[in-house]
């Protein structure tokens, strides 16, 4: 100390500096251990609580960035969708605790076999998914493969062993979520119709091969007479397009009939806004924005097609799963009681 300070001077300050110095460890501690506690809520946020794989919300965050490297450096990005074999009859069998145990030792077994940049999700129930970055279709088939074989060789106590089933497709350039997950979901359905306990993958063949032509149900009237005169002629053209497709015709008839559809499905979707408005159905507003995103998909397909960038598969998922299924089977029913009575409007 210098010598301008008597002792108890230098006592003082030397008890100041002591009290800063434990004040610091102090505020450290707190910090690394509000850390620490930040790192495990964390955990409990992105993760599932059961199997330890990250949940289905920390996974659709995560795959949309992605999906945008994947754009952004030309690398390929594929996923793996599957699903436990009978896993209901493991649960009325010998109980949810059981079946609680079995998803457990599953999804360690996944973890133990994945790489480090792989992202293992439990999407719900029993189907868990896998984001493979820098992996083609081929690879995560193989790597799919590797991941059936691991599972269906784990002997759970009382149970036994258990298989899955799984579905692998690559992502392909500007394609939204919603259709990468169902060309998957669609390969590991076909796994489950040829017997389980296998690895199929999305192909386009296939899927053109299993498009059949859709015929007009009379219980699909909603009672309104525009309406339903506008989706049977819908169900026409759609039918029409997919013939031209399967039959390889040439590149000008597909844009001649898809315009024509697409000239179809912007008049009747302002026909049937005006309608549903008119008989004051509370969800028209809902609807109006569910046409809307319909139109821009269906005008982005017609830019492919012009490009020459169109996936035949993309252009029958469209028409059959979102046109027909998402929109005539699936959003124009809910609004058939509110058009009950008013068919003529």
């Amino acid at each position: 100390m210098s010598s301008g300070m008597d002792s108890n001077q230098e006592q003082a300050l030397l008890e100041v500096i002591r009290v800063k110095e434990a004040r610091i460890e102090q505020l450290t501690a707190l910090t690394n251990e509000l850390k620490l506690k930040n790192e495990a809520l964390e955990k409990v946020t992105i993760t599932d609580q059961l199997t330890g794989a990250y949940n289905r919300f920390y996974f659709e965050k995560r795959v949309m960035g992605e999906i945008e490297r994947s754009r952004r450096y030309g690398t390929p990005l594929s996923l793996v969708i599957f699903d436990l074999d009978f896993f209901k009859k493991i649960n009325d069998q010998w109980g949810h605790g059981f079946g609680d145990a079995v998803l457990k030792r599953m999804a360690s077994e996944v973890m133990s076999n994945i790489r480090a940049t792989d992202l293992f999700a439990r999407w719900g129930g029993e189907e868990f998914v896998v984001l493979m970055p820098e992996t083609d279709q081929r690879h995560a088939v193989m790597a799919a493969e590797k991941l059936r074989k691991s599972l269906s060789q784990v002997l759970h106590a009382t149970i036994g062993r258990v298989t899955a089933s799984f579905g692998v497709a690559e992502h392909r350039y500007g394609e939204d979520l919603e259709n990468w997950f169902a060309r998957a979901d669609r390969a590991m359905y076909r796994s489950k119709s040829l017997g389980r306990n296998l690895v199929s993958q999305w192909s386009d063949h296939d899927y053109l091969q299993e498009s059949t032509e859709l015929k007009w149900n009379p219980e699909w009237e909603c009672g309104n007479a525009v309406i339903d005169e506008a989706h049977k002629t819908l169900l026409t053209y759609a039918n029409a397009i997919v013939t031209l497709m399967q039959q390889e015709l040439s590149h000008e008839k597909l844009i001649r009939a898809y315009d024509q559809l697409l000239d179809h499905v912007e008049v009747h979707f302002k026909d049937e806004e005006t309608i549903l408005k008119l008989a004051g159905y509370p969800s028209a507003a809902f609807h109006e924005r569910f046409h809307q995103h319909l139109l821009f998909k269906g005008l982005q397909l017609k830019k492919m097609i012009m490009e020459g960038h169109l996936v035949k598969s993309d252009m029958i998922m469209y028409l059959m799963d979102e046109i027909i299924v998402g929109h005539l089977l699936t959003e124009d029913v809910k609004f058939v009681p509110w058009l009950r009575g008013v068919a003529d409007i």
